[in-house]
């Protein structure tokens, strides 16, 4: 159940659990059956909690929902006073759960209201006993340092965070046109192969037409500049969801999924002509070859056959496509 679950939180859950049940126990020992009432419903609306939480995640609904269930708890604590008045100390512990649950900002704003809730409810003489001044200092003292360090936590893990996607997305990208690299298509590559039923899904296969003469005649500059723009060419007419990789050198993948070859054929058509618009002179322009498949069976014949369309399109004259339909 706590599987998904953060230590801490987890750690906190079953303090709480652990506390409740021995004070349910000792109020039932005592013949305090409305205390054993309450704690025992509030235990099981943290058993619903924990559950919630190890099934969607600390979603923002389930912070305000752990943030909004501790009210009335904190309202009967503190009204009925407990052994010799001193259940409204419990308020302290109940303050830090909140910030460590809900986080900062709505931890922060629900401790202090919730802190001033107790204060009117001493002075509008709804609390039969005494509390100290210094309660509420105390309260808010732990209230704040609390909050200074759910703030330093949240902004360390956001921080890892990033920098673990940061370094994600660099191992998977290459640098020069910003996709994906060989290391993540081979991982793609290898994931599909082992699908026995691939679906309705399509293979690209890319290569720039007569590139090395770019390199040799215009330089690396522009042929660099030729294979970030062909890189852009292909994004600008495929989907969102769909994969592109810079296979190596001059050649690009492209995996589509849920693609039927009528749209494979247009996609191809459209990337032909948007290609033509990168101009290496007033006079002339960039070209590619595409083979192409779409197939419902296992994944190498799909690679094969889209090797073999791109071989034909570039002995046919290049600057066109083939697709197949397996």
């Amino acid at each position: 159940m706590f599987a998904k679950t953060e230590f801490r939180i987890r750690l906190l859950f079953a303090i709480y659990l652990s506390f409740l049940t021995f004070f349910a126990a000792l109020s039932f020992f005592h013949q305090k059956y409305a205390n054993a009432v309450v704690l025992v419903v509030f235990f099981f609306i943290l058993i619903g909690l924990i559950y919630a939480i190890d099934k969607r995640g600390l979603t923002l609904g389930i912070k305000l929902g752990f943030t909004l269930v501790t009210l009335p708890f904190l309202v009967y604590l503190s009204i009925d006073g407990g052994h010799q008045n001193t259940a409204y100390l419990w308020s302290i512990p109940i303050f830090i759960s909140i910030l460590h649950v809900a986080g900062f900002f709505i931890g922060f704003v629900a401790s202090v209201l919730y802190l001033l809730l107790i204060l009117f409810l001493a002075t509008s003489g709804y609390i039969h006993y005494f509390i100290p001044d210094r309660f509420y200092a105390v309260a808010l003292a732990v209230i704040l340092l609390s909050s200074i360090h759910e703030y330093l936590i949240h902004r360390q893990s956001s921080e890892l965070t990033r920098n673990m996607e940061a370094k994600k997305k660099q191992s998977e990208t290459d640098s020069l046109t910003g996709l994906l690299n060989r290391r993540f298509i081979d991982e793609k590559i290898d994931s599909w192969a082992r699908d026995n039923d691939i679906g309705s899904k399509a293979l690209m296969i890319v290569d720039i037409d007569y590139f090395k003469n770019v390199n040799d005649k215009l330089g690396h500059v522009e042929g660099d500049r030729v294979l970030e723009e062909v890189a852009k060419a292909i994004v600008s007419v495929v989907r969102p969801n769909d994969l592109i990789g810079r296979w190596g050198g001059d050649e690009f993948l492209v995996f589509l999924e849920e693609v039927q070859e009528s749209d494979l054929r247009a996609i191809c058509e459209r990337l032909l002509s948007r290609v033509q618009e990168i101009k290496l002179s007033p006079t002339e322009c960039v070209t590619v070859s595409i083979g192409a498949a779409t197939a419902d069976s296992e994944f190498h014949r799909l690679f094969k056959e889209a090797d073999q369309g791109l071989y034909f399109a570039k002995d046919n004259g290049r600057n066109q496509f083939s697709v197949k339909a397996l």
